[in-house]
């Protein structure tokens, strides 16, 4: 159990120390169009910010501008169409275990956008055979 607490422990550690001494360095290598390589630049390969801040250190404002409100359409789209209910009830659980996750690995948050999606534009398409058979 100590092993695993260490491990957990050290790897939230390391997280909050990229933060602290690496965070705002990476951060100001290109704030308007980001730097995929920020970590590089800055000399620290490899450690870059572990969370949906990465998206300002590798895309910039222009590609957080961009992807935030696009990210947050498709959230408000489950929600307003008459997507599954499924998915309605489990996008808000799974959205903070997403942005909670991508502190470690982007895979939950990727997944949840491809399930929103999905579901999205397959009730669109639902929606527009619908209409042209009328």
């Amino acid at each position: 159990m100590d092993a695993v607490n260490s491990i957990g422990g050290s790897s939230i550690q390391s997280r909050v120390e990229i933060w602290l001494d690496r965070g705002l360095e990476q951060l100001s290598v290109n704030p308007v169009f980001g730097d995929l390589a920020a970590d590089v630049v800055t000399g620290s390969p490899g450690y870059y910010l572990h969370s949906v801040f990465s998206v300002q250190t590798h895309l910039g404002i222009i590609g957080s501008l961009l992807f935030f409100p696009a990210f947050a359409g498709l959230v408000w789209s489950v929600y307003s169409l008459g997507v599954s209910r499924t998915l309605k009830s489990i996008t808000l659980p799974l959205l903070i275990v997403a942005v909670l996750a991508s502190f470690w690995t982007w895979m939950p948050l990727w997944f949840l956008i491809g399930a929103m999606w999905g579901q999205v534009f397959n009730f669109q398409n639902t929606i527009k055979d619908n209409v042209h058979m009328k």
